[in-house]
């Protein structure tokens, strides 16, 4: 009687291969910076400016480099403007 081969996992579709990379850059930029204040600080406005599920799946990773990271120890107001620019997209 032969054995059965195991199945090979199966992969993931490539949105949520996207999603899993965002959240573990997330997870890394928290864990592993030298910079442990100004990650503080991005978690910190990212959560202010309330993400939505819907807006998660899809640009969540980029809202936060372009708009929140890049503006994080600036004014207040360039971030503010580079949040709404990338939310009216």
């Amino acid at each position: 009687m032969a054995v059965p081969e195991p199945a090979a996992p199966a992969q993931p579709d490539p949105p949520a291969q996207n999603v899993n990379r965002e959240i573990k850059a997330r997870i890394d930029a928290a864990v592993l910076p030298e910079i442990g204040f100004a990650e503080r600080l991005v978690w910190f406005w990212s959560n202010h400016f309330c993400v939505s599920a819907d807006f998660v799946n899809n640009m969540a990773g980029g809202y936060e480099r372009e708009a929140i990271r890049a503006n994080v120890l600036g004014r207040f107001g360039d971030m503010l403007l580079a949040v709404e620019a990338i939310r009216r997209c």
